[in-house]
């Protein structure tokens, strides 16, 4: 069986925005999953070029009998500039497997060009 669920919360004046997914699989060979992520952040129009998202997230997996529960958080930017359809964006994200070693560091950016 399987549940999904989401939400996002704006506040348009301020740019304040959040958002929560969950979601939670039974498979038939007996293992269940079960995930949680969130977001945070501000989008305004800092720049006269476009609207400047700045945002911060965490997720959770949880494995129904297993001792480690991975998670993840990170942030990242996105700058987006409206004249030329393009959005630039660098993002952070750490993984901790919860198994006692290291953790996975991963840095992102690049553009998008919206057509």
């Amino acid at each position: 069986s399987r549940r999904l669920r989401s939400g996002w919360v704006a506040a348009l004046r301020s740019g304040l925005f959040v958002n929560a997914a969950y979601g939670n699989t039974k498979f038939d060979f007996g293992l269940e999953l079960t995930g949680y992520h969130g977001q945070a952040g501000i989008e305004q129009k800092f720049f006269e070029a476009g609207k400047t998202t700045i945002f911060a997230e965490y997720a959770v997996l949880k494995i129904v009998g297993a001792t480690p529960e991975p998670n993840m958080w990170g942030g990242g930017i996105v700058q987006s500039f409206d004249g030329a359809a393009l959005d630039i964006y660098l993002t952070g994200r750490v993984y901790d497997l919860d198994t006692g070693g290291n953790n996975i560091s991963v840095i992102m950016g690049g553009a998008r060009v919206r057509f």
